[in-house]
């Protein structure tokens, strides 16, 4: 790698520093490309039927996503309370549309009583 050369430049101040001359952006930066899709990934694998479960205290936020190789997917979304009565609603409405996997998002203890009643 070669050195820079810095060229002594006038100064009015008594200590002043010495820097090389900046230059002005000659253009503006590239734009980021997105990595391409990877189709055969073991770690990408997409179920055809899906779920994710957003947990609060009072209420489960819940969306199944079907999705077909050729079709385009579909999602679905609805809230049930987390109270017995809902979560076996929701429960109910899980197997109904056949989910094979889940995921959920909760914080603390909230996610106890559902995550019982969906195994």
């Amino acid at each position: 790698m070669d050195a820079q050369q810095i060229e002594p430049r006038p100064c009015a101040a008594r200590a002043c520093a010495i820097r090389p001359e900046v230059p002005a952006a000659a253009e503006s930066p590239p734009e980021r490309r997105k990595p391409p899709i990877i189709e055969q990934d073991s770690m990408n694998l997409i179920h055809e039927r899906a779920a994710g479960l957003d947990i609060h205290k009072m209420q489960v936020a819940a969306t199944v996503r079907l999705a077909r190789p050729g079709f385009e997917a579909s999602a679905e979304i609805r809230t049930f309370s987390a109270l017995p009565g809902g979560l076996a609603e929701m429960v109910e409405w899980l197997n109904g549309h056949r989910v094979s996997a889940a995921v959920m998002e909760a914080t603390g203890v909230y996610r106890e009583a559902p995550s019982d009643a969906a195994q």
